[in-house]
């Protein structure tokens, strides 16, 4: 596990999760499993762990035994109704400006590795075709969330073009699973596996194609709201991976010298604590969330027992990591691996 903090916004991983109980799911019992409670912020652009929200997709598909779920998310849900990007495209005026936009604020609804150097979703102009890509950190660790992603673009182009084929071609990077049939049917073109990267193909006169529903007055506020937002998500990412970067390596010690890691980062433990204030954090409020994070790593890896978890994560008893464990996920060490 890496210092950088990745993380969804609460809209997001909500938007998913409401998807899933409407089918049939238990929200309790898939809670448990993603390790959180159920997050109860008015705020929809407050943040989610990313490893919460990828544990909520994979064990959506363990529990309904239906992999097709992620494939029709994007079918039956659309983006604007999840988040402020959304909006954003909905109101551009036209793909190749949606686009842009979405990579623009697409830190806003997902936040991983790859987005703090190149664009996610960079598009390539190859003389009369062009390709959406998905240019994330080791997507076969999660391929559900490819079939989101590039699902996502195919539907909403669908929705505002019906009728109107967009896609010619699809490639994955991940080998053909058990549902592998459903991605052309759901697709309605050929997808290609093992591919050599994740891209949507596509004719690139679709970029130049104008939108009916096209609002430069509800753009611009829209905009202006999520650059707001931008910049006070990339000053709290910023900050916060820093101090993970610092106490990563001495997290099984159990205690933190915030005069240390204040020195570290080349201020005074006053200036720190300012800082973090005014980004709405506390020092100890990231030591326990990180302590959380690697704990849930290790757990869903069963590499090491709950014993040796505890330990690494900076707790000498195991009663107290249990205590502290059940206040994290509302569920024992125990009670999260038979739920897993």
């Amino acid at each position: 596990m890496s210092g950088a903090f990745r993380s969804v916004s609460i809209s997001v991983f909500n938007r998913y999760l409401d998807f899933v109980v409407g089918a049939g799911l238990d929200a309790s019992r898939l809670l448990t499993i993603a390790g959180t409670t159920k997050p109860n912020s008015v705020d929809p652009d407050e943040r989610i762990d990313f490893e919460i929200y990828q544990r909520l997709v994979q064990a959506s598909v363990q529990i309904s035994e239906d992999p097709s779920l992620p494939l029709r998310y994007p079918i039956e849900t659309k983006l604007d109704t999840a988040t402020i990007v959304g909006l954003i495209a909905e109101t551009s005026s036209s793909l190749a400006q949606s686009l842009r936009e979405v990579n623009r604020y697409a830190k806003l609804m997902m936040e991983i590795d790859i987005m703090s150097g190149i664009e996610r979703h960079p598009i390539e102009i190859d003389g009369s075709k062009a390709y959406f890509l998905d240019m994330r950190p080791n997507p076969n660790s999660f391929p559900e969330l490819t079939e989101i992603a590039l699902g996502r673009l195919i539907f909403e182009v669908d929705a505002i073009f019906p009728g109107e084929p967009f896609a010619n071609t699809v490639t994955v990077t991940h080998s053909k699973p058990g549902h592998g049939d459903l991605y052309e049917h759901y697709w309605k073109c050929p997808v290609e596996f093992e591919a050599e990267r994740n891209a949507v193909e596509f004719d690139a006169a679709w970029l130049s194609r104008e939108y009916e529903q096209a609002n430069p007055y509800a753009l611009a506020l829209f905009s202006e709201k999520a650059t707001e937002l931008k910049s006070e998500l990339e000053g709290r990412i910023d900050l916060r991976g820093k101090i993970e970067a610092e106490l990563l390596p001495i997290l099984h010690l159990g205690t933190t010298d915030i005069d240390a890691v204040a020195s570290k980062l080349g201020m005074s433990r006053s200036t720190l604590y300012r800082h973090l204030k005014d980004e709405g954090f506390t020092f100890a409020e990231i030591h326990d969330d990180l302590r959380r994070r690697v704990a849930m790593d290790h757990l869903s890896a069963r590499k090491v027992s709950i014993k040796e978890t505890a330990y690494l994560v900076g707790f000498s008893e195991a009663s107290s990591f249990n205590r502290a464990f059940k206040r994290w996920t509302g569920a024992s060490p125990k009670a999260y691996l038979a739920a897993r």
